[in-house]
């Protein structure tokens, strides 16, 4: 089976939400330190910015925990780090009027 290149190209990082079933126990807070954690209604989202494989990093540290997943979603593509780091300039040019 041949390799699809462009599309591996295109993942990148992305914010994510995983909802997990319940409220997080503290050794669980622990282990997301540094991540965005939230009650929603009886559950608990846990959001960071990451890519595919720290997601399913993110997914065997819940399973781990033995809490139960109730959602996954994308929220938003970030940009590249590369795009942001191509511009040696610093500050940008003001636009004129």
């Amino acid at each position: 089976m041949a390799c699809d290149c462009r599309r591996l190209t295109t993942l990148g990082e992305h914010r994510y939400q995983i909802l997990v079933a319940g409220e997080l126990p503290d050794v669980a807070r622990e282990a997301f330190e540094g991540w965005t954690i939230e009650p929603i209604g009886a559950d608990t989202a846990v959001s960071g910015d990451m890519d595919q494989a720290a997601l399913h990093g993110a997914l065997a540290r819940i399973r781990g925990l033995r809490l139960g997943i109730v959602e996954v979603r994308q929220l938003r593509r970030l940009a590249p780090a590369a795009a942001i780091d191509d511009d040696p300039g610093g500050a940008p040019e003001p636009t004129p009027p």
